[in-house]
């Protein structure tokens, strides 16, 4: 009688296998992300954009955008408890950030981004 999927058995060497697998995948991805996160410490392209956004959710700036702003929402409130005070021009990109908070935002990118496999 041929073996159907779904019936086997979850400690099986194979499924330990594809496990350990998946777990090393996971591991690489997290790993090579958050790898020197923090450098450069300046404005990275996307950054110039998406921190004017989180200015603008901090200071309760009205503004016009016509994407979603789940993500930014989401970033405002990262920056927030990163300790990020939405005082950072992010006038273009090359600006170096000085005293600036800005790891934790890039940080929640990274890890999104690995969780994303």
């Amino acid at each position: 009688m041929p073996q159907q999927y779904g019936n086997e058995n979850s400690n099986t060497p194979l499924n330990i296998k594809w496990s350990l697998y998946f777990l090393f995948v996971v591991i690489l991805s997290f790993t090579t992300r958050l790898y020197k996160v923090k450098e450069p410490a300046m404005v990275c392209w996307d950054e110039a954009h998406f921190g004017k956004y989180i200015n603008f959710y901090m200071n309760e700036t009205i503004f016009f955008d016509v994407h979603p702003p789940i993500g930014k929402i989401l970033l405002t409130y990262i920056s927030i408890w990163s300790g990020y005070e939405g005082n950072f021009s992010f006038e273009n990109a090359g600006d170096d950030y000085k005293h600036t908070r800005y790891s934790g935002i890039r940080k929640t990118c990274a890890s999104l981004g690995a969780a994303s496999i």
